[in-house]
């Protein structure tokens, strides 16, 4: 029990200061693993009173902070205090019934839709926000420009002429870049979970998580039939390039370019923690050593492995290697 009114606690406290700070939007990223976790477990009531203790500290921030009760804002506020409750529910619903993959898939679904609504909603401001983003750190380029020696011209310059591409084109890869960090943030929320869930199936000594259908994260693979999509992606591209396929062909193309390099960085991500689970190496210092031997490199060559896989299954080719580097195994 002292552990539920620890998390009624925490809810009233964060929901206050999110909705004091005028941040209220992040909310459903706290209660996806509190409440979540509670949903995966099959505690309804803990679920249902962790669902209510929303409603004091959203009450409890307004009042701090003396916020409008217009029309906008309560329509804003119910929509978020919606998704900080369905959102937990259906992550801890899939944590009881499906797959790594499937558990993967809804979460960036909720977080890629939720953002875009956002992004579209929030259009001009963000649009003006890039701009001036961008213009400010250009001007602190040339700033610094002044300052150094005359070796890191050039890549000053290539600096800027990127910072003015990305500006001019913001379009052509938000949405992919959206997409991208959906994709890592639900990784890292389910990874979590499924950790958590792990050490502590239990959260009152009577409701159990256990999901013979989960598997784990190395398992995790694109389906075949989307290399196709790669395939016409990658043709509209160098279309473009010589023809100009149309403004409306190359925003879609390029985000989608965008989104399908992520999806295969994760494919490739997936692969190293199968090998380094199989091979029994340290995963968190096998993913150091990659980073710090490939660096920023590290991102294309996870996504080239990841895209390869498609062909190649090199899950399958490192089962083999290690069947003839330990043949004992195989006994």
């Amino acid at each position: 029990m002292s552990n539920l009114l620890t998390k009624i606690l925490f809810l009233i406290l964060i929901t206050a200061y999110l909705t004091g700070e005028g941040i209220f939007i992040l909310l459903p990223l706290v209660t996806v693993v509190v409440i979540g976790l509670s949903r995966a477990r099959n505690s309804w009531f803990c679920t249902t009173v962790l669902c209510t203790a929303l409603v004091p500290g959203f009450v409890l921030g307004a009042f701090i902070q003396s916020l409008p009760f217009t029309l906008e804002n309560l329509m804003m506020w119910s929509a978020t205090l919606l998704a900080s409750i369905l959102v937990p529910v259906s992550i801890g619903s899939a944590l009881r019934r499906y797959s790594w993959t499937q558990c993967l898939l809804l979460m960036t679904s909720l977080l890629f839709i939720s953002g875009t609504l956002l992004t579209m909603y929030f259009w001009e401001n963000l649009r003006k926000d890039i701009t001036i983003s961008v213009n400010a750190r250009i001007a602190e380029i040339k700033e610094l420009r002044k300052e150094e020696t005359n070796s890191s011209e050039d890549a000053n310059r290539t600096l800027i002429e990127g910072l003015k591409y990305l500006d001019y084109h913001w379009e052509d890869f938000h949405i992919g870049l959206l997409f991208g960090q959906s994709l890592i943030m639900a990784t890292i929320i389910i990874g979590w979970m499924v950790a958590r869930l792990r050490v502590l199936p239990t959260e009152d000594g009577l409701h159990y998580w256990e999901n013979p259908r989960l598997g784990s994260f190395s398992q995790v693979r694109t389906p075949d039939y989307l290399v196709w999509l790669a395939i016409v992606t990658a043709v509209i591209l160098i279309y473009d390039q010589h023809y100009n396929a149309g403004e409306l062909f190359r925003i879609i193309s390029r985000n989608t370019a965008v989104i399908l390099s992520f999806i295969y960085w994760l494919n490739g991500l997936s692969i190293l923690t199968f090998c380094a689970f199989l091979f029994q190496w340290n995963i968190l210092l096998t993913l150091v050593l990659v980073l710090f031997v490939f660096g920023i490199w590290t991102f294309p060559i996870l996504a080239v492995f990841g895209f390869f896989d498609t062909w190649w299954d090199f899950r399958n080719a490192l089962v083999k290697l290690y069947i003839r580097l330990h043949p004992e195994t195989n006994t």
